[in-house]
């Protein structure tokens, strides 16, 4: 019986999987929406403009929240991984950084104690504050390890 339900059910999760990509650049579309719209209650941190960046209101928030300590004491770690996701721009890089701050192991992180605090504090979601956080990281890495244009190949 379990065997049955479990291929059963393997057939589905495979084809949600492959979905994943869809579905999430979907989810993004729609709350870019919402946001250029101003549907949402929430602080604007980011514009929904491309490429994505900090609002007045986000950069006021960076430096409220702490930022500058929690970056000095992460910084290797947030350059590492976006290294070791070998982007090749700068857009990767966003992706990166994004999806590092998404599934971040709050835990793990040093001063994270800080956006718990300023999140606190302030009543403004942990979620919003690292993704704001993840924009000004890119931002930060590009400067200073800026991508050259790829000239194509003369054949």
């Amino acid at each position: 019986m379990f065997v049955f339900w479990a291929g059963n059910n393997y057939c589905k999760i495979n084809e949600v999987c492959k979905e994943f990509p869809k579905i999430r650049r979907a989810l993004d579309v729609i709350s870019q929406l919402l946001l250029a719209h101003e549907w949402t209650q929430e602080h604007l941190f980011v514009s929904s403009a491309s490429p994505l960046g900090l609002t007045p209101e986000g950069k006021q928030m960076l430096e409220d929240s702490g930022f500058e300590e929690f970056f000095k004491a992460n910084k290797s770690r947030f350059f590492d991984y976006i290294d070791l996701e070998s982007p090749q721009s700068e857009a990767e890089v966003e992706k990166a950084m994004k999806d590092l701050m998404l599934y971040l192991e709050e835990k793990d992180m040093a001063k994270i104690e800080l956006v718990e605090d300023f999140s606190y504090s302030s009543g403004r979601s942990v979620a919003n504050i690292l993704f704001a956080y993840s924009i000004e990281i890119r931002d930060r890495y590009l400067k200073e390890r800026p991508f050259k244009p790829k000239r194509p190949s003369p054949d």
